[in-house]
């Protein structure tokens, strides 16, 4: 999970390079998948990454990780507008 400018990112492992981007509403997504509630307090700026112990893994965003978000958004919105 990717938290920035008010936005959240959830990925799989393909992160931003899926061919099958979408939103949806996070409230649905934390029905399907609780443990997301453990990243309500996620500061902006930041980044959560499961590990495979189930832990969250916390982060400052990178500069690629914002380039690669909006490059994301960009490709799985156009053509809506």
């Amino acid at each position: 999970m990717l938290f920035d400018e008010g936005v959240f990112d959830i990925l799989d492992e393909r992160g931003h390079t899926a061919d099958d981007l979408c939103t949806t509403y996070l409230g649905n997504l934390v029905l399907r998948h609780p443990t997301l509630r453990q990243l309500a307090d996620l500061e902006p700026g930041s980044i959560a990454t499961a590990a495979p112990d189930g832990a969250w893994r916390r982060a400052p965003l990178s500069e690629r990780h914002r380039t690669d978000s909006v490059e994301g958004w960009e490709r799985g919105t156009a053509g809506l507008g």
